[in-house]
């Protein structure tokens, strides 16, 4: 106090007046403001440009993703109960979590691979890969896949690796103008429905001819006719259940039918319009063509001979480049025939404009054909189209 008293009286003595006392106060409180300011500035400098201990962010981050990796890896090897005997040629033997990846570790026989067959081998892993819904949700979270298949005998390895960008290559959306000329939005309550297909139409691109049996069609069409025979619960609970994109089209295919059975039209109808514009099941699309044959007043739907066209043309197209499944798709050929036989006179452009809007539609699944060419390979199944 003593200090501070002499101070202050030094300080009256050295201005001689009162309020030279005050300014020259708020001109010191003014300058401990400015280096406090300053004093500030400096402090957050020194925390944004201080050397930071990048090795412990990054173990922490890394330590995280390791944990969450052996975590999905040890519920594959539960699942799949290794070692695993996927056909005659192929055992899984382990399932490994590596450096931000999973790792499937297999036998297979000599001669099964060889370096020649290692772009098809790939492409046939991105399509499998991509379209399990279980292994497309692990590359979206930017774990890669990487198969490692070794040779009985020679122990030579095979080593391919899947990233969640390989999968944009087999993705496309169908476009909104297609959606909106052939498409009928009825609104649904229904869960399955809301869950699967309440989201933006895709396709899968396809680039494998796959030539069946008749015994195989007849079998692959038991197959089709016995799922529409199983209850509509279960049925919702294959389609949860099932990690395959086009065995979900399969089953709400079979869940529409159902529906249409129980007279429940509206909800019919809507799950085999999904599974066409959603899935690309082709008797779903040979369905919803002969819904649109005729006037339906339960569902709203009104006979669209164009709607109609669109879809039973979409099936057979597919069916020529993807190999005939089953014989529901060849016996639609008479509903093709009948609505070609309107087509005459001023009404032929309409038509015609359809054929280009499924030769859209099938070139989104098969980018290999170019739509002029695929005009061209069908002319022989279906009568001759233009493309203008």
């Amino acid at each position: 106090m003593e200090y501070q008293n002499n101070l202050t009286e030094d300080k009256i003595l050295e201005t001689g007046t009162p309020s030279k006392k005050r300014g020259r106060k708020f001109k010191f409180l003014i300058f401990l403001v400015f280096l406090f300011i300053i004093g500030i500035y400096f402090f957050y400098w020194y925390l944004a440009n201080k050397p930071k201990d990048e090795g412990n962010v990054q173990n922490i981050s890394s330590k995280e993703n390791k944990e969450y990796i052996a975590g999905l890896v040890d519920k594959l090897k539960i699942d799949f109960e290794l070692p695993a005997r996927l056909d005659e040629f192929t055992t899984t033997i382990d399932i490994t979590a590596e450096d931000n990846s999973i790792k499937y570790h297999y036998i297979i026989s000599e001669g099964v691979f060889n370096d020649d067959d290692k772009d098809v081998i790939t492409n046939n892993l991105v399509y499998d890969t991509c379209y399990d819904s279980f292994s497309k949700e692990i590359l979206n979270q930017n774990i890669d896949l990487i198969y490692s298949y070794i040779e009985q005998n020679t122990g030579k390895n095979f080593v391919f690796n899947v990233k969640a960008d390989d999968c944009l290559s087999i993705y496309t959306y169908v476009s909104q103008d297609i959606l909106d000329k052939y498409t009928k939005e009825i609104n649904s309550n229904l869960e399955i429905y809301n869950d699967y297909c309440k989201k933006e139409p895709l396709v899968l691109i396809y680039d494998l001819f796959e030539e069946v049996s008749d015994s195989e069609k007849q079998k692959n069409l038991d197959y089709r006719n016995n799922l529409n025979k199983l209850s509509n619960d279960v049925l919702e609970e294959k389609i949860r259940s099932t990690e395959f994109y086009d065995e979900i089209g399969e089953y709400l295919e079979a869940l529409g039918v159902r529906y249409l059975r129980e007279d429940n039209y509206k909800d019919g109808f809507n799950l085999l319009q999904c599974a066409s514009i959603n899935y690309g099941d082709k008797i779903a699309m040979v369905r919803l063509a002969k819904s649109y044959g005729f006037d339906d007043f339960a569902t709203g739907i009104e006979k669209d001979d164009k709607k109609s066209y669109f879809w039973i043309l979409n099936s057979l197209y597919l069916d020529i480049y993807e190999g005939s499944q089953n014989n529901i798709i060849a016996s639609s050929l008479g509903l093709l025939d009948s609505i070609q036989g309107l087509i005459y006179g001023d009404v032929e452009a309409e038509y015609h404009e359809i054929e280009e809007d499924v030769a859209y539609m099938v070139n989104l699944r098969h980018p290999e054909k170019t739509r002029e060419e695929i005009y061209d390979d069908i002319i022989s199944h279906y009568g001759s189209f233009s493309f203008e």
